[in-house]
């Protein structure tokens, strides 16, 4: 039998959708403290204008630090450049520091989440 879930604003129980309160591809961070469990109705409106929507119910998700977004871009350049030119060890440095890996690297260059670019690879045996 399926779990039931809870929607964090309304309390209503069925299938629900995690939002990111700042959207990740507005440099919101894919952590816990940035997401909220809603129900169907609360995801629609909060899809709409997710700015409005987080200052209507008091919602505070997390930003991208200044520090690790400039390392994530810097991470990111440098895995691509990596594959043609073998600018590791900055990479690796980053990739230490940080806890990054080649998921959020690509994700970050496609503007979405670590688990979408691991379920689109997964979901995609053919790919290498």
């Amino acid at each position: 039998m399926d779990k039931l879930n809870t929607c964090k604003l309304c309390g209503w129980r069925g299938r629900t959708h995690i939002h990111h309160i700042i959207p990740v591809r507005d440099k919101g961070e894919d952590t816990d403290k940035n997401k909220i469990e809603l129900c169907p109705n609360h995801h629609a409106e909060a899809s709409e204008d997710e700015t409005a929507f987080a200052e209507e119910h008091n919602l505070a998700g997390e930003e991208v630090s200044k520090e690790k977004l400039n390392a994530l871009i810097e991470g990111s350049n440098l895995f691509v450049r990596a594959s043609c030119k073998g600018d590791i060890d900055r990479l690796v440095e980053i990739s230490k520091k940080y806890g990054f890996n080649k998921l959020d690297y690509v994700a970050y260059m496609m503007g979405i989440t670590p688990k979408a670019v691991e379920k689109y690879l997964l979901g995609n045996p053919n790919l290498p």
